[in-house]
């Protein structure tokens, strides 16, 4: 991932969620270049990400013949979000993929936002969707083995210039970046203890994580020389808080990085509560 910590982190700062698209498709350079991307970057066996070069509206549409694929009351949800939630006019996706494991939610989020970085580095808009899409339609575009599961989706695209009415609306995109809980509030004890630079730097950056519903449910704390990552909260709905947690997992790592530390995510250690997601470890100072 050397390679490609600036251009990533500097994708962070450019990524915006957006689900009104031009129908126009993608250029096939750009889909190549994704599509090298998703091949190669597999940094868990558990989790990848899989590119549909043309992916039918009919991916954002939840039917009746989805029920029993979906968790109690997401039928419901997404028949209310109807027209004003849905994803239109993206010409590509994303299908963000599991192999059932302990740990494939924060895989999943890891890798996937990954795929996500490099299609903003691209010059692409994306959106991370988790609740409303068909897993019915989503598994006739792509081969999944007997164990693997659909656990997220992304649209792929050029965005329209201009929010649309239900962008600003549902979701509150806009102009102005989604308001972020401060640092003292994800990073525990920030205040009281003297965080090294390169753990500040990297909860910056995990700052910026996409959330379900903007929840920013991951929480960091020093746990002796290194940091660990929790979740906060019930894991209730639909969409699993640990995912959110890999994504915050890979944007932490690359503001540390960027600080010019090293390091490398560990499982949780002696000590972990129930929430724990993992531990970095830092390396030895440059």
């Amino acid at each position: 991932m050397d390679t490609q910590v600036e251009r990533w982190f500097e994708a962070i700062g450019e990524r915006r969620s957006r689900r009104s698209f031009r129908p126009d498709p993608v250029h096939t350079e750009l889909l190549d270049a994704l599509q090298t991307h998703c091949d190669a970057y597999r940094p868990f066996a558990d989790a990848r990400v899989v590119l549909v070069r043309e992916a039918p509206e009919r991916l954002y549409r939840v039917s009746g013949a989805d029920s029993a694929l979906l968790p109690r009351g997401v039928t419901m949800v997404a028949g209310i979000m109807g027209a004003y939630g849905r994803v239109t006019g993206a010409p590509s996706a994303l299908v963000i993929v599991g192999r059932k494991s302990p740990h494939v939610q924060e895989h999943a989020g890891y890798t996937g936002e990954a795929a996500l970085l490099e299609a903003t580095a691209l010059g692409l808009d994306t959106c991370w969707v988790g609740g409303f899409f068909s897993p019915s339609v989503t598994a006739g575009l792509i081969d999944l083995a007997g164990d693997e599961l659909v656990l997220a989706v992304s649209p792929v695209g050029h965005a329209l210039t201009r929010h649309t009415r239900k962008e600003r609306l549902v979701f509150r995109t806009g102009e102005q970046p989604k308001k972020r809980l401060r640092l003292e509030h994800i990073a525990l004890g920030l205040i009281a203890k003297d965080w090294p630079g390169w753990a500040i730097a990297g909860v910056r950056a995990a700052q910026r994580a996409p959330s379900a519903v903007n929840r920013q449910p991951w929480r960091f704390r020093l746990h002796g020389d290194g940091v660990a990552l929790a979740y906060h909260g019930a894991d209730q709905g639909f969409i699993s808080k640990r995912l959110d947690c890999g994504i915050a997992m890979l944007h932490f790592e690359l503001g540390v990085l960027h600080s010019g530390r090293s390091g490398r995510w560990e499982p949780p250690g002696p000590g972990a509560g129930e929430a724990d997601v993992a531990c970095w470890r830092p390396g030895a100072p440059g």
